[in-house]
């Protein structure tokens, strides 16, 4: 089941397939499965129920690791760089502005939707 889908400079769509617990890169043109990485768990790299997924300028791509409550970086080709925040209750939504702020939207103590702000450094 693919919940969230970002695009790279490559006109190439990362989809977050959270039942599979990985993410999955297409070909935008035609379609074509490009590369498929991670698997589930909770290690560094590993994801559990992946949601929200977006790019910032240099094609890394950012996931909203909703099963280990955190947010991972990737690098284009698949391999893991660090978790940008953790401890954050279930993410869902993961958004950039440039490459210094990332917006986080996910479940509060309440059990409301909250969005929090990071500043993330673009190395």
């Amino acid at each position: 089941m693919a919940d969230f889908v970002a695009v790279d400079s490559h006109d190439r769509l990362i989809v977050a397939d959270s039942g599979n617990h990985r993410l999955k890169v297409f070909d935008a043109a035609t379609g074509k499965l490009v590369a498929n990485f991670a698997s589930r768990g909770n290690t560094d790299g590993c994801l559990l129920w992946p949601k929200g997924v977006a790019v910032d300028s240099a094609d890394r791509i950012i996931v909203a690791d909703s099963g280990n409550d955190r947010i991972c970086q990737f690098a284009e080709d698949g391999k893991f760089i660090s978790n940008l925040a953790s401890a954050v209750a279930k993410p869902y939504h993961v958004y950039r502005g440039g490459d210094s702020l990332m917006g986080v939207t996910h479940f509060a103590l309440s059990g409301a939707s909250q969005v929090d702000v990071f500043s993330v450094s673009s190395t």
